[in-house]
């Protein structure tokens, strides 16, 4: 099967020890989300591969498919590098999926290229709750992060909590999405909260399931991922998996 074939959810395997935590997250939310799974390798990687490590993606597929029987899983390896592979699948998949060490900071920003596709960063050990944290910049107009954030909550069955950061009142374009969208899922119990600032957020997020924040992208569609203190912030202080939802291309 090629990559232009692809859908349902991928995570982009990097021959690391965390790779496995990903893949395991992204196994869980295919199964909820009735997605089937792709296991992608970058040449680049394989072809450094000792003999030990090179049917270890494909051990990986089979122990996912003994644990998630109604799951289907492929395997397969693409031309490339991690950063040149996220470039070339995200536009073809639901959503994408890679690995960074829990208490890392910002190890996986340089393979941060085109999250044309949701893009969630897998910690070590994902905690196991029912709460959704979603970060909002109260400036930000686009309504995908917000969107992600109600969809996500409503296919889990967990409860969504909403922080707008730096926000001097509840009465912004970032409030005014949520408001409309909690109308649309009447399921997720919502939760919101105004901070003066990114202090303590880290705190507030602490535990959640998952972490949604907006990304900024340029008209090339490379993410801007020094830009916007919330992605920077996200990916320097918080330990849960961290989504990263692009907002519409910027000048």
């Amino acid at each position: 099967m090629s990559d232009d074939q692809l859908c349902g959810l991928a995570v982009v395997l990097d021959g690391s020890e965390h790779e496995v935590a990903a893949a395991h997250w992204a196994a869980n939310w295919a199964e909820h989300s009735h997605h089937h799974l792709s296991l992608i390798e970058p040449s680049e990687l394989v072809s450094a591969q000792t003999s030990s490590q090179r049917h270890r993606a494909r051990r990986l597929a089979g122990e996912l498919r003994c644990n998630h029987p109604g799951l289907t899983v492929d395997h397969r390896i693409l031309d490339g590098g991690p950063d040149a592979v996220i470039r070339r699948v995200s536009p073809r998949c639901t959503a994408m999926a890679v690995s960074r060490p829990s208490g890392y900071r910002h190890q996986a920003a340089p393979r941060l290229a085109v999250p044309q596709c949701p893009l969630v960063v897998v910690t070590d050990e994902p905690a196991d709750t029912q709460t959704i944290s979603l970060l909002v910049d109260p400036r930000q107009t686009s309504y995908a992060p917000t969107a992600f954030a109600f969809a996500y909550a409503a296919s889990c069955g967990s409860d969504l909590q909403a922080l707008l950061i730096g926000a001097d009142s509840e009465h912004s374009p970032g409030e005014d999405a949520i408001r409309q969208l909690a109308i649309c899922y009447p399921s997720v119990t919502l939760r919101t909260s105004v901070l003066p600032s990114w202090g303590g957020v880290a705190d507030e997020v602490a535990g959640s399931q998952l972490v949604v924040v907006g990304s900024w992208t340029d008209r090339q569609g490379r993410q801007r991922i020094d830009h916007g203190f919330l992605v920077a912030q996200a990916m320097a202080d918080v330990d849960s998996p961290v989504a990263l939802i692009a907002h519409e291309p910027a000048a």
